[in-house]
């Protein structure tokens, strides 16, 4: 049984030794996937998040970091007029989790969803685009939101609901 005492008080970082499985939306420029608000781009493998500030990232006073949803929902309907696309990440490295995502100092694309597998405010990007963004990223594209849950849930887990900070009923959380 979990007490108050076993939770992270504020400003402690829980251990977490896995991966931690993120959904996010990129924008897409060309064929590489990029941040839909500030214009970094994600490299294939690993990519590290870095601040301008010259601290390590994410900060727990700062915004810095890569971000990333704790469910794929959210992902699919990030306001973003550009075109973009959907997917997985596994993120590991110190983690600022946040009640609907986290940031986090590193990640890898997983997988991403084919342009039709998502309705969201992202502008479709062409298939043929799609698959060879997956290609530069070595990432599978899924047709199937389900298929591509299940092979994400096989390589990273999902952060506990314990160590999810609870959004108190007066607060309206924005996306982190």
């Amino acid at each position: 049984m979990s007490t108050d005492r076993d939770k992270p008080s504020f400003g402690e970082r829980p251990l977490y030794p896995a991966a931690a499985l993120g959904f996010r939306a990129w924008g897409v420029r060309e064929r590489s996937l990029v941040s839909v608000t500030f214009s970094f781009e994600w490299q294939p493998g690993t990519t590290q998040a870095s601040c301008e500030h010259g601290h390590p990232a994410p900060h727990p006073r700062c915004a810095c970091g890569l971000y990333a949803y704790h469910e794929l929902g959210p992902a699919i309907h990030v306001p973003y007029g550009g075109l973009g696309m959907v997917g997985a990440i596994a993120a590991c490295g110190n983690l600022e989790v946040h009640t609907t995502g986290f940031r986090c100092a590193e990640a890898q694309i997983l997988a991403l969803l084919e342009p039709q597998a998502f309705l969201g405010r992202l502008m479709e990007v062409s298939q043929r685009r799609a698959q060879l963004i997956a290609r530069r990223y070595r990432v599978p594209l899924f047709a199937d939101r389900n298929e591509l849950l299940a092979y994400c849930r096989e390589r990273a887990d999902i952060v506990p609901d314990e160590l999810r900070p609870q959004l108190e009923q007066t607060e309206k959380e924005t996306p982190f």
